[in-house]
């Protein structure tokens, strides 16, 4: 494999973890919907845009370096591998505590971002989104995990 094929793999996974991330954060709200926490709602509302504005601006990047649309279907990429590791370890059968699978979720998602920030070349213009998206997921994970022990989300 090529850099730019490898470059390509990483994207892809992190435009399927996203996508992951905002389908799973959107079977919350569902179950949430007879909550009457407002303030749990609006995070995980604000989960899924975050997840599909850093989803788009990732897609704009394969089609800039690919001139091509990210393939769909199942991407196998080692981002997505060790994606699908962690998301074993939730349970199928029990509803999990939402402050569970939050710190679970996103401390994996902040991993996935770390290994593709190592892996692209720091000059290009990839390298400087995954920074920029890293951060602000982990500013975000921050903010909100010390709001999830205060409150004790279930």
């Amino acid at each position: 494999m090529n850099r730019l094929d490898d470059t390509l793999e990483i994207i892809n996974d992190l435009i399927t973890v996203n996508g992951q991330r905002i389908w799973n954060y959107q079977l919350a709200l569902k179950a949430s919907s007879n909550t009457s926490d407002l303030e749990l709602r609006g995070i995980l509302e604000q989960i899924v845009d975050q997840s599909q504005r850093f989803q788009e601006a990732l897609e704009l990047q394969f089609l800039e370096l690919a001139h091509d649309l990210p393939k769909r279907g199942n991407p196998s990429g080692t981002i997505v591998r060790a994606w699908r590791i962690v998301k074993t370890l939730f349970p199928k059968s029990t509803l999990m505590p939402i402050c569970v699978a939050f710190d679970k979720g996103e401390r994996a998602l902040l991993k996935a971002y770390r290994y593709a920030e190592k892996h692209t070349s720091t000059a290009s213009s990839l390298h400087k989104l995954i920074a920029i998206q890293k951060r602000e997921l982990a500013a975000f994970y921050h903010q909100y995990k010390s709001l999830y022990r205060e409150r004790q989300f279930v």
